[in-house]
């Protein structure tokens, strides 16, 4: 069905598109409005590219399945009605949007692959409310919004939310979901989101052993939040299990003070001491299950800044402990770029599953395997760097970047994912095995330095 780009559409009754039936898109009205059924609703390309003006949903108790992705250009109001995402993109590019005032009006059914975006300047009326049904009727793949925007109830976000410029009130938590094939992030953003967040770190298991970890950008916790002796079991001073409890005095919990000499930098952690991206862990993890997954349930500070992170804890020269300031991805090369004139290009992580230290120094990975630490530091990760004088360390929402999929994993990323090491120039690699010992030493041979013989 054709609609003129001059005329609006209004559907009144009962609707039903069946086979491959379609609305062609226009630049004109469409008004879902009325009494009856909806159903599914799809759209194929008319004299616009699956794009609409502007669009009522006025349809109390009704739900309107969306067939195919769909823009609107001009303003929206979807006040009464639910509309099912059916994993696909509702864009709302118009200057005003107005939404449901309460989930009892109208509620958008997710799943793992729908995505809402509020582009472009202009306001957004009521809440964005999500179906409660269930974990999957609550999710969206990708929230991205340059409109102030009330969220109504819970959200799951798998991949990504971006916030620009504006507000995200957020009234019914936002939880950033993590699996072995996708981890949930927040975007490079210049918005604020208020309310509470949780932040799931998805861990790939199978050895015992000690771990670099940081809290992923959450605020205003302490250890004993992940004090858990079913999903993250440790002990500690004051920890459900404490130091004694496990025959003979060993706490998994210790943090690292660059103002004291090792092995006493090592501080055995108390589960009141805060978490903060300052305070970062090493943690004895006791699984050998395939893998584990813990959150973090936090604030988020409120307002982004370019400059927002500063790890304040460089004393002087010499290797200190901090993590990734985001619960996003980020990239060393970036990090270190704003930051050259305090820190080596290297950073150290400890690979409990082979029991020793990876470096990443100026864009090669030592030692090689299937594991290696490269230019993407994933969200949550606790990392070593190395410290040529006193001072800050200034992250910023610049550093953040996409690499947040299964490839990515936190304390195991794929060598094949070393994006830089085509770009370092010529390097030789030495490895040494014997006596049980192994050790592995990268000379590089930057790109713009050549040898030049001269014939006298």
């Amino acid at each position: 069905m054709s609609t003129n780009p001059n005329f609006h559409l209004f559907l009144e009754g009962p609707i039903s598109i069946t086979g491959s039936g379609a609305i062609k898109t226009t630049g004109a009205r469409l008004v879902i409005h009325g009494t009856g059924a909806v159903g599914a609703v799809n759209f194929s390309v008319g004299t616009t590219p699956l794009t609409i003006g502007q669009f009522t949903l006025n349809r109390p108790g009704q739900t309107m399945t969306l067939g195919n992705d769909l823009t609107i250009t001009s303003n929206a109001s979807v006040s009464n009605g639910n509309v099912n995402l059916n994993g696909k993109i509702f864009k709302f590019n118009g200057a005003n949007t107005t939404l449901p005032a309460n989930a009892a009006a109208g509620t958008f059914v997710g799943s793992s692959s729908s995505a809402i975006t509020f582009s472009n300047a202009g306001a957004v009326t009521g809440q964005l409310n999500m179906d409660q049904t269930s974990s999957s009727t609550k999710t969206l793949k990708a929230l991205t919004t340059q409109k102030s925007l009330t969220l109504g109830n819970s959200l799951e976000i798998t991949d990504s939310l971006k916030v620009t410029g504006v507000t995200l009130t957020n009234n019914g938590g936002i939880t950033f979901r993590s699996s072995a094939t996708l981890k949930g992030r927040i975007a490079n953003s210049t918005g604020s989101i208020s309310g509470n967040i949780t932040v799931e770190t998805f861990a790939q298991g199978g050895t015992t052993d000690w771990t670099n970890l940081g809290v992923s950008g959450v605020s205003g916790l302490n250890l004993s939040s992940w004090d858990n002796p079913t999903t993250f079991p440790m002990t500690c001073i004051g920890c459900i299990n404490a130091t004694t409890s496990v025959g003979g005095g060993f706490a998994s919990a210790v943090r690292w003070d660059e103002s004291l000499a090792s092995p006493a930098a090592y501080v055995t952690m108390s589960n009141s001491d805060p978490l903060t991206q300052e305070r970062i862990l090493d943690v004895f993890r006791f699984d050998t299950i395939h893998y584990s997954r813990y959150e973090l349930v936090g604030y988020r500070p409120s307002r982004y800044r370019p400059s927002y992170y500063s790890f304040n804890c460089f004393n002087s020269a010499g290797y200190n402990l901090i993590s990734n300031p985001y619960a996003s991805p980020i990239r060393w090369s970036l990090l270190r770029a704003s930051n050259s004139g305090i820190v080596n290009d290297v950073y150290y992580v400890y690979d409990p599953d082979m029991g020793l230290t990876r470096s990443f120094v100026s864009g090669l990975t030592a030692p090689t395997g299937t594991q290696v630490a490269y230019d993407i530091i994933p969200a949550g990760q606790g990392f070593y760097v190395e410290a040529t004088s006193g001072g800050n360390l200034t992250a910023n929402e610049s550093n953040k970047v996409s690499f947040n999929t299964g490839a990515n994993q936190l304390l195991k990323s794929s060598e094949n994912n070393s994006t830089t090491n085509s770009n370092v120039g010529s390097y030789l690699r030495i490895n040494i095995d014997g006596g049980g010992y192994h050790d592995d030493a990268v000379i590089r041979f930057p790109l713009m330095q050549r040898l030049i013989l001269i014939r006298l």
